[in-house]
């Protein structure tokens, strides 16, 4: 059973609990407090664990449906053939080169939730000064320029954030499809950062059995107190079968009961991966 959350838990901390640097392989000290007795300092560490990589997600509100996506997953009914993208050239060509510190994990559009959306995940391996290398590199790039000048035309609002990604999360890396995938969004209420990240770091495992978890992440610039969790399927029915099994598993009805009220408002978009995406 998941302990409630005010129950003891492991914090690590380094040089007398200074917030760890994103690439520490090590932790000086051990140490346990309770949730109300521990150091300001550890309470961060505790739910995140060591963060891997500073992670982008945009969101790109489109015009209407004429700008060339395909509504629906291919061979299914209703699905339209989609026609040339400008995304599809040159946000691959970023990725690719090496001079661009960073990598292209996923692009998709929305089929179900927010209609007429793009969303794209990059990740940056450096950190802060690798986003601030490439945002210097892009500015230079004529390519990527006419491509926004472009693209500003089909669009009606754009929106990022700055995330981390949850240590006890996998690392997203490219999959094969054909799939489905689906971005939750909780907007948690100020504070309960640490006791979400808590039940998930002892809940993920119980989603992991199909393979369908493909990453976590929380906001750190933009909507704050924000968290991601993505999820890849074959299709829909799939889903259907793989959350209903979930509850047949020991501790899931825990993780759902202690952690919906920490949770403001929710949103689920379903998307369809564009053709260049890693994440199929």
């Amino acid at each position: 059973m998941l302990p409630p959350a005010s129950s003891s838990a492991t914090c690590h901390s380094q040089h007398g609990g200074a917030s760890p640097s994103h690439s520490a392989k090590v932790l000086e000290t051990h140490q346990t407090w309770t949730l109300d007795e521990r150091p300001a300092s550890c309470l961060r560490q505790e739910y995140v664990g060591i963060p891997r990589q500073l992670v982008q997600v945009s969101l790109c509100e489109e015009g209407g449906p004429q700008e060339g996506r395909p509504l629906t997953p291919a061979g299914q009914e209703g699905g339209q053939q989609p026609v040339q993208d400008p995304v599809e050239g040159v946000l691959p060509s970023i990725h690719a080169d090496p001079e661009y510190p960073c990598e292209l994990v996923g692009t998709w559009n929305t089929w179900y939730g927010e209609q007429d959306q793009a969303v794209h995940l990059w990740r940056y391996r450096g950190g802060y000064p690798a986003l601030t290398e490439v945002m210097s590199k892009l500015r230079q790039n004529k390519m990527f320029l006419e491509f926004r000048q472009e693209r500003g035309k089909m669009l009606l609002s754009r929106r990022n954030q700055l995330l981390l990604e949850f240590s006890f999360w996998n690392e997203p890396v490219p999959r094969p499809g054909p799939n489905i995938y689906e971005l939750r969004s909780y907007q948690l209420r100020p504070g309960t950062m640490i006791e979400w990240g808590n039940y998930w770091a002892r809940a993920i495992e119980i989603r992991q059995q199909n393979q369908e978890a493909v990453g976590g992440f929380f906001s750190q610039i933009g909507s704050l107190y924000q968290v991601h969790h993505l999820w890849a399927y074959k299709d829909l029915q799939s889903r259907e079968n793989i959350r209903n099994a979930a509850w047949q598993r020991e501790g899931w009805d825990e993780v759902v009961y202690y952690t919906v009220p920490l949770i403001q408002h929710m949103e689920s978009r379903v998307m369809i991966p564009m053709k260049s995406s890693p994440l199929k």
